[in-house]
């Protein structure tokens, strides 16, 4: 099995937390890099992403690095090829840091893993309808870039596809055509600087006013290749890494019905994933901010084991968390959080689902009827078995006493014979 030392590229960007985030974005455009290490003082810290960069809303180039950390699970070399594609599916960005004590040996992104799929012969057999997210947002090209952010925002999407009148795909948008079409050059120089026109400098700002008042359409990257519902995945893997590119959108009479992104790959990956090595499986925590993420791995992580010990002498097959985000209409425009749980045993499954407003009391009213969910099946599982026993025995008994009395025993004669079972 492919583990992530064969996975890892050890050539990766590293910056400092101090370091200014124009700075950042200006190597990262210059290696062509997605993500960045951000370490301190020789300690690592976290991860940037060039894309969190824009849905963040910089309000200044001369921010710290350290600002927009994110934080990625930490795998080791013997990771397993399936194991690091379901910490990537279920984190972001998708990149991986692989670390030996406080050293970065090397970084595990989406593309090393991807590059193996079409060698996967019960994922190259799939078809695009089979992993594809029909579930899309599609603008005009007209549509305000500012507007358009905010909606991606919003629903968690990274690109999205762009139509033009007739209702055909022009091009494909995400938010690193940003950086790249606008972010990349200054638009004005600071009054009293000095210095060269030079991206890295902090002289230079960018005119954020005027770059979100633009189309989306003029941000929009072409299309370069498109794919049918029926088309095989493995061949659509390849061609997304011969034109370097992370999506592909899915037409039907050249309108979209459809986008195969990353993350669906990531997904089938983690399809191929037999049951009975689940423990824990969590879904929708890339929609939540990282306290609340943490908080869920660990109070799903302490129930999980107190159920185990307490009601099961046999490990469970999987116990899937899945999180969903609501935004309820209204001036308000609150978040509600539906929380649904299943415990696969070999022999039951249980499932519960909550809602509401507080993921707190989301997380623990689900938990609470799956612990009593599974008390009641134990004790009524408890109370078969002991009435079932009991009732062979009597009945075991009664049989053989009569059996003997047939004989001409008397019953002062007669002692019950011990049966090994």
């Amino acid at each position: 099995m492919v583990t992530a030392r064969d996975l890892m590229s050890q050539e990766f960007l590293s910056v400092q937390k101090e370091e200014p985030i124009s700075k950042v974005i200006g190597k990262l455009i210059l290696e062509d890099l997605r993500t960045a290490i951000v370490m301190w003082k020789k300690k690592y810290i976290g991860i940037i992403d060039r894309d969190l960069l824009v849905e963040s809303k910089i309000d200044s180039t001369s921010a710290e690095a350290g600002t927009f950390v994110a934080h990625p699970p930490v795998v080791g070399q013997d990771e397993d090829l399936l194991k690091c594609a379901e910490l990537m599916y279920g984190s972001y960005p998708c990149s991986l840091p692989i670390k030996r004590g406080n050293q970065v040996l090397g970084v595990v992104r989406a593309r090393d893993i991807l590059q193996h799929l079409p060698s996967i012969p019960q994922l190259r057999k799939l078809k695009v309808a089979d992993v594809m997210s029909s579930s899309l947002i599609v603008f005009d090209y007209d549509a305000r870039l500012g507007d358009a952010i905010n909606i991606m925002h919003e629903k968690g999407f990274g690109r999205v596809p762009v139509v033009d009148k007739a209702g055909h795909v022009s091009g494909v948008f995400s938010l690193t055509d940003v950086i790249y079409k606008h972010l990349k050059a200054p638009n004005k120089k600071v009054k009293g600087s000095k210095g060269s026109a030079n991206f890295f400098s902090k002289s230079y700002t960018p005119d954020k006013l005027f770059i979100l008042s633009t189309p989306i359409g003029d941000a929009a990257s072409p299309i370069t290749i498109t794919a049918s519902k029926d088309d095989q995945l493995g061949k659509v893997v390849e061609d997304m890494a011969k034109y370097k590119i992370s999506d592909v959108v899915v037409v039907e009479n050249q309108k979209p019905v459809g986008i195969v992104t990353t993350r669906d790959l990531l997904r089938a990956f983690t399809l191929l994933k037999e049951p009975d090595f689940w423990k824990l499986h969590f879904i929708g925590l890339n929609k939540l901010k990282p306290l609340q993420a943490k908080f869920v791995r660990e109070i799903v992580s302490e129930h999980y084991e107190k159920i185990r010990r307490a009601y099961f002498k046999e490990f469970p097959r999987y116990f899937l968390t899945e999180i969903k985000l609501y935004e309820e209409p209204g001036k308000q425009k609150r978040i509600k959080y539906s929380v649904h749980i299943r415990l696969a045993m070999p022999s039951q499954v249980f499932s519960t689902e909550h809602a509401h407003f507080d993921l707190n009391t989301a997380m623990s009213w689900a938990l609470r009827e799956m612990e009593r969910m599974i008390q009641d099946f134990k004790e009524a599982t408890r109370q078969r078995w002991r009435g079932y026993r009991k009732g062979r025995r009597k009945e075991f008994g009664t049989f053989i006493y009569e059996q003997e009395m047939s004989k001409g025993v008397s019953k002062k004669q007669y002692k019950p014979k011990l049966v090994k079972r």
